[in-house]
């Protein structure tokens, strides 16, 4: 099962977001959580997330 994932770092676009918001109001539709989700809460801006990755890591992008 393992070996159809994609474990590698990529960086969070616009699109990725949307998608998990799209996931979020679905599953709030069907029930299956109890209150909507703003999912953009949950993850850090570009500033946030240069100020805890490794300036290497940075360097690759």
């Amino acid at each position: 099962m393992h070996d159809k994932y994609d474990f590698t770092l990529v960086p969070i676009t616009e699109v990725i977001i949307n998608k998990q918001q799209e996931v979020a109001e679905k599953w709030y539709n069907l029930g299956l959580i109890p209150k909507k989700v703003n999912v953009r809460d949950g993850f850090l801006t570009p500033e946030q997330y240069a100020e805890i990755t490794p300036k290497e890591l940075l360097a690759k992008n």
